[in-house]
């Protein structure tokens, strides 16, 4: 019996060391599989990390890339104002946008200021020109007028916008500092805007001679006897319509009163003739017809018109006559001086021929 108990006690034992030694073998593969899936979940968390690096990198540099993009696109603020037909144009700011393609939109927001008594239409023509060597590119505006209609009511402001599209082979050659925007018909007094620091602005704007206005000469010679006041008078580009003249002629645009202080009728000539101008060249020229020819005895005639169509080569000393008749005649002299100015064409703007195609 003793040596079963033995047997029995040295079975158990043995079960034992057995089963403890199951127990350590289960646990360390227990922990080993633990450590297995920490190390999974540690490359799986790192692999995650990248991944969500990478997508940031990605979109940190397609922020970039649309940044660089954006940051290509420019606006300027001019506010320069050029003239024509009775119509101030004032180009308030330009916008120079890339374009997929390669092309490159310029766009230039305006306003229109009619500064006469009666409707006058907005200039239909505008052009972008820009130098590359010794070549001058030009490219058509595309008026949008929604406010306007085209036309601008007296005394009255509207605005609008011109877009030019510059062609893809052509965006390298394109200096925006050099390049400037004509409003109205090369060759026929356009105004011309620059939209850089080295482009020339011609304004065309209609320039007043103080030296003039208010200025008044008795005529007096028998049976005439008027007191002829210049009220007002002015430089411009545009003729008797205000529609532009050719480059290398202006006019002079007089208004004037006339107070008869006799007791019969007096005129000026007619057709043309009553006035007459001498340029600083020593060329004479006539006047173009006068609003109101005749004024009774006793009678005073405001706001008449007249004109003279002079060269463009403005500045300088000017003598102007009027004369007046009833049975014999009498004159007036008034001289006056332009000086130069800013915004007046120069000679090579008035002698241009240029037909505003592209030239390459």
């Amino acid at each position: 019996m003793e040596s079963i108990k033995v047997s029995a006690a040295v079975s158990v034992g043995l079960g034992t060391v057995l089963l403890l030694s199951a127990c350590g073998q289960f646990q360390e593969v227990s922990e080993s599989l633990e450590e297995l899936g920490e190390a999974v979940e540690s490359s799986a968390d790192e692999a995650t990390d990248e991944i969500a690096s990478g997508q940031g990198d990605s979109d940190a540099a397609s922020e970039e890339g649309s940044a660089e993009t954006h940051a290509e696109a420019e606006e300027r603020e001019l506010g320069i104002t050029g003239h024509q037909a009775g119509v101030d144009h004032t180009v308030e700011a330009v916008r120079l946008s890339p374009q997929e393609d390669g092309s490159l939109v310029v766009e230039a927001d305006m306003r229109f200021t009619n500064t006469t008594s009666s409707d006058r239409p907005v200039a239909l023509n505008y052009e972008l020109r820009w130098p590359d060597g010794e070549d001058t590119y030009t490219v058509p505006g595309q008026g949008s007028f929604a406010d306007t209609g085209g036309m601008v009511p007296a005394e009255a402001s509207n605005s609008g916008q011109v877009e030019m599209i510059i062609d893809p082979g052509q965006v390298a050659g394109f200096d925006a500092d050099h390049a400037v925007l004509l409003i109205g018909t090369s060759g026929r007094s356009a105004a011309q805007i620059a939209l850089g620091p080295s482009g020339e602005t011609v304004t065309r704007v209609p320039v007043e001679i103080p030296d003039l206005e208010g200025v008044e000469q008795q005529l007096q010679e028998e049976d005439v006897d008027d007191l002829v006041t210049i009220t007002y008078a002015e430089i411009r580009w545009g003729g008797p319509d205000l529609s532009p003249l050719d480059n290398g002629r202006a006019h002079l645009y007089l208004e004037y009163t006339v107070q008869n202080e006799g007791d019969h009728q007096t005129c000026s000539s007619r057709g043309n003739g009553g006035w007459t101008l001498t340029q600083p060249n020593g060329d004479s020229v006539l006047d173009e017809g006068v609003s109101e020819r005749c004024v009774s005895g006793g009678d005073t005639q405001t706001e008449i018109q007249t004109g003279f169509t002079i060269d463009a080569e403005l500045a300088g000393d000017y003598v102007v006559v009027h004369e007046r008749t009833r049975g014999g005649s009498a004159t007036g002299q008034w001289e006056f001086t332009v000086a130069e100015f800013d915004g007046a064409p120069t000679e090579d703007d008035d002698d241009e021929t240029d037909t505003g195609e592209e030239s390459d």
